[in-house]
């Protein structure tokens, strides 16, 4: 491999070497670049599109298609000195056109997604949220969800006991949640698809 050869996308500047993310994979029906990103442990990056690109799901056209399908970014992200190029937005990302926002959005609210995975038979998107003090997370994107999902970091941790009330997106509790007396760090893992124990396991998520 020529190490000359890489393309970089994000480089972004951040303060901590914590809660950095992340899974990646591109979607089976729509060719884009889904990734995972965390908090990098600082409160100040949570609820919010309009800093870094921190907490929550990004959505990119690697293939800068344009026209009708993406556009180039029209802000870039802070601190100043952080790159994002080399790729456009999805026209459909569901924060394109609101005042301020990062439009690489595609879902908010999470804290330390280390993994996430698309069940290509479905659509599914599973992504697995490290917990701070008490919960692990299990969150899932739909393929009929509303757009701009919004997984409630740090407004609530686990499966909320009263409704979360929100600002930005559209909110969504997680699929599945256990305390640390259960399990602790969540890695998440896939949908399993294989032939040797389907009659066991076809159609389940393992992790």
């Amino acid at each position: 491999v020529d190490p000359a050869s890489a393309m970089v996308l994000i480089d972004q500047i951040a303060e901590t070497v914590w809660h950095e993310g992340g899974g990646l994979f591109f979607g089976p029906q729509d060719g884009f670049l889904y990734l995972s990103v965390g908090d990098d442990a600082r409160g100040k990056n949570n609820q919010r599109i309009d800093g870094g690109l921190f907490s929550g799901v990004l959505r990119l056209d690697v293939d800068m298609r344009g026209g009708e399908v993406s556009h180039a970014p029209v802000r870039k992200p802070l601190p100043v000195g952080s790159v994002a190029e080399n790729y456009f937005i999805p026209n459909d990302n569901p924060f394109v056109g609101k005042a301020e926002a990062l439009e690489e959005f595609f879902a908010v609210g999470l804290r330390n997604p280390h993994r996430m995975t698309c069940d290509s038979t479905t659509g599914r998107i599973f992504i697995g949220d490290v917990g701070e003090g008490a919960q692990e997370e299990l969150n899932v994107i739909e393929p009929g969800d509303a757009k701009g999902l919004n997984f409630q970091w740090n407004l609530v941790e686990g499966i909320p006991d009263k409704p979360v009330k929100i600002t930005l997106g559209a909110s969504k509790g997680p699929l599945l949640s256990y305390r640390h007396l259960e399990g602790r760090a969540i890695i998440a893992g896939y949908v399993y698809r294989g032939q040797e124990f389907a009659r066991d396991l076809g159609g389940k998520f393992i992790f």
